[in-house]
């Protein structure tokens, strides 16, 4: 992965959009004061790939990357990897609460294609398209602040894990597991072709042959067998005209013993005549008492209107009631007004009683209408107290004794107002019906006018319940001659249904007359003659049947042997020529079925046979590849052999950069890594015991060996190491051991791998060939392109 440039908006401390382009920039250092915002460059990097911040333990906290000044912060790496080139997105957001978010991600192509839309995808998507996850990036890429020594430091297991994903080494692995995989499925299929091999055990040369005989059988009789049918044929065609002689035979006799007349048959007419009688007699009956009814009609109408006299009555009663009530209320009326008249008078004296004392006590009435400060309203004399004492006694008895006696005159003269109305009133309903019965009959009148019609009314319910009796007679009457009718409808019918079957039967019967008691005793002595010579006819048919068919039973039966003898399953009561040709036709399709499939079955086995073989040899040489790559623990073995090499040359590296004093040793376990002095003798010690300076130049040895033996080491080349990030320890070196180091870096630049450091030492940032200067103003920080 190398980088191409790097643009930042409110990242860190970049609050103003940045880009940082580091096209052509193949050796360069990233120089500034301290929290200038140099590492946040390689942070960016970082956080662009991975969505992870290399300087925070906790990989989450992400929050803090965006600038205190702004909501948001975006940075867009695109890098170059091999041939291709990519650009990674990613977005932190916060929110008013504080929480970061980084949902909003993006890695594609640079010619569009996408190859992640999410946050999500881009975390599985980033360290299978680098070939490192984010621990591995930032002990081989990037190197930032407090983390330059991890490999150095890491745990043998730790730093094996990551040579392997490096060096690509699980191929191994992958191989072994899948070399296993392979042996066991084609043991499993071997089994199961071994298992179908012996299913297929009874697909013989003698089972093709039996096949074969016993089809061509089935041809032959099938052949024959329908021959036989043929000529069974020719005898059924005289079977079935006997039988259809035969059966118009019986039908002719079941229709002529149906042939039977009504068991009255010869009383219709008598009881038509009845009936036709007794109609005639009820309907006469109807007549005349259809004739009372309406003679004591008109009599009714003459005597008047029922509701008429009903309501002349009630009125004579209404005005009698009104005249009675007239007269307590006139009384009542005339009492009411003396009173109000008497309550009104002793009113008006307590009134005037009243205002003759308030006069007399005008003195205190003055005095309630005093206000300090105000005129008088007697002398306009400005009033500066207001004299006391209560109103005089009588006045004020004489004032409520005169409110009641107003409020008593008042009562009462409603009082007498409510009587005169009421008065008004029953004087006027009188007036009312004294004129609504001034033109009816007189009320003594009435009573008997009512009793005479009662009488009549009575007497035409009476004449209505015999008029009623008489209807239903007549209807009595019509429903027995329409009984009588239907039935000798319904006898002619019968006798015509009867003779018409005869005659559907192809026999002629006798000629229908006007008598159907004759009719019917024709018919019936004609039906007895016919069916003795139709029963003659149906003994001989019968016995030609029998002989016929005995003919063919005895040529079926030849057959049915014939097909016991081919093994066929044949219910001899239940078999016909048809149903056995069918059988064994099927018998030999099934048989030519099972054949092919035995002839098929044969060829199955010959390919089982080699491919059992096959599988059996596939399955040994994945067996055998599957042991060889797990024996000694063959993973383990080339990582062993690779950290040697690796320790090798960092070795030389380490020699070089600390004047020859320091190499690399492994521990008695060959797995952890030792440091030697060779100043010391060379003694071997844990590598823990550096300085800062000594750690420096050891994790810089392994950096660059790891680095420069990656191609080599790599078990599919696919991981390539195209770019170094240091950002630590430069400061810590002495002047002889940086002279070094800078030497070392610059020849880094032809090995076609880009090397970016931090420091803020100006010696070695000089001997850089390219300079991004940062510098960080009020607002935000800024980076500049210093080429040499």
């Amino acid at each position: 992965m190398r980088p191409v440039s790097v643009a930042m908006a409110g990242f860190g401390t970049f609050s103003d959009s940045v880009v940082v382009d580091f096209d052509g920039a193949e050796v360069f250092a990233l120089v500034g004061p301290t929290g200038s915002g140099k590492s946040t460059v390689i942070d960016a990097i970082c956080f662009a790939l991975y969505g992870s911040l290399p300087r925070y333990a906790d990989r989450r906290a992400v929050g803090a990357a965006v600038h205190s000044q702004a909501a948001e912060a975006r940075v867009a790496l695109t890098f170059d990897l091999g041939d291709q080139r990519y650009v990674a997105v990613r977005v932190v957001r916060r929110d008013k609460h504080g929480k970061a978010t980084t949902k909003e991600a993006r890695l594609e192509r640079a010619d569009g294609e996408v190859l992640a839309g999410t946050a999500k995808e881009m975390d599985s998507a980033v360290p299978s398209l680098i070939g490192l996850d984010f621990d591995q990036f930032t002990r081989a890429v990037v190197l930032p602040q407090g983390e330059f020594a991890r490999f150095l430091h890491d745990k043998p297991a730790a730093r094996q894990d990551l040579l392997v994903q490096l060096l690509g080494l699980d191929v191994y692995e992958r191989m072994m597991q899948r070399a296993r995989s392979l042996a066991a499925t084609e043991a499993a299929g071997r089994a199961r072709d071994q298992e179908r091999l012996d299913a297929l055990a009874h697909a013989t040369p003698e089972l093709i042959r039996a096949l074969t005989d016993h089809a061509q059988a089935c041809a032959g009789a099938a052949e024959s067998w329908r021959a036989a049918k043929e000529s069974a044929a020719v005898v059924l065609a005289d079977v079935d005209a006997a039988e259809r002689s035969m059966t118009t035979s019986t039908e002719r006799l079941a229709v002529l013993a149906s042939v039977q007349p009504p068991a009255d048959f010869a009383t219709i007419a008598d009881r038509l005549a009845e009936v036709d009688a007794g109609r005639v007699a009820a309907d006469a009956a109807a007549v005349a008492a259809e004739t009372a009814v309406a003679e004591v009609d008109a009599r009714i109408a003459e005597a008047g209107d029922r509701a008429a006299l009903t309501r002349a009555r009630q009125l004579h009663i209404d005005l009698a009631a009104a005249q009675q009530e007239l007269v307590p209320r006139q009384a009542a009326s005339v009492e009411a007004d003396a009173e109000s008249v008497r309550l009104a008078t002793i009113a008006d004296g307590a009134e005037a009683h009243a205002e003759a004392l308030r006069t007399a006590n005008a003195a205190e009435v003055v005095r309630q209408h005093l206000v300090v400060g105000a005129p008088c309203p007697v002398c306009e004399q400005t009033v500066t107290a207001t004299p006391s004492g209560p109103a005089p006694e009588a006045w004020q008895a004489a004032r409520q004794a005169a409110v009641a006696a107003r409020e008593a005159a008042t009562t009462a003269a409603k009082l007498a107002a409510r009587a005169e109305s009421r008065c008004e009133e029953a004087t006027r309903r009188l007036l009312a019906l004294a004129e609504e019965v001034t033109d009816l009959p007189a009320a003594e009148v009435i009573t008997p006018m009512l009793a005479a019609l009662d009488a009549l009314e009575e007497q035409r319910r009476e004449r209505s319940e015999a008029d009623r009796r008489a209807r239903d007679a007549v209807r009595a009457a019509g429903a027995a001659a329409e009984q009588a009718s239907r039935e000798a409808q319904e006898a002619r019918a019968a006798y015509r249904v009867a003779r018409d079957r005869c005659a559907g039967v192809g026999l002629t019967p006798p000629t229908e007359t006007e008598n159907l008691a004759a009719d019917w005793e024709v018919l019936r002595g004609w039906a007895i003659h016919e069916s003795e010579a139709a029963a003659a006819s149906v003994r001989a048919d019968d016995e030609v049947v029998v002989a016929l068919r005995t003919q063919i039973a005895d040529r079926l039966s030849v057959v049915v042997a014939e097909a016991a003898a081919l093994g066929l399953a044949v219910e001899p009561d239940a078999t016909t020529f048809d149903s056995l040709v069918e059988l064994v036709t099927k018998e030999e399709w099934s048989t030519r079925d099972r054949l092919d499939r035995a002839t098929s079955e044969m060829e199955e086995r010959t390919t089982l046979a080699a491919t059992i073989a096959e599988r059996a040899g596939t399955a040994a040489v994945a067996g055998e590849l599957a042991r060889l790559l797990d024996a000694n623990h063959f993973e383990r073995w080339l990582v062993s052999e690779a950290l040697t090499r690796l320790v090798t040359g960092a070795s030389a590296r380490f020699g070089d950069l600390s004047a020859g004093r320091y190499s690399f040793a492994f521990d008695d376990s060959g797995r952890d890594l030792l440091v030697v002095d060779h100043t010391q003798g060379d003694e071997s010690r844990s590598v823990r015991t550096l300085s800062g300076g000594e750690t420096f130049q050891a994790s810089l040895a392994l950096a660059l060996a790891l680095s420069d033996q990656l191609a080599d080491l790599s078990a599919n080349r696919s991981t390539r190491l195209e770019s170094i990030f240091l950002d630590e320890g430069f400061g810590t070196l002495d002047a002889e051991t940086l002279e070094t180091v800078a030497a070392t870096i610059e020849n880094l630049g032809a090995t076609d791998r880009m090397v970016g450091i931090v420091t803020h030492v100006p010696e070695l940032a000089a001997r850089m060939p390219v300079q991004f200067r940062v510098r960080k103003t009020a607002r935000s920080s800024t980076v500049e392109r210093i080429d040499a």
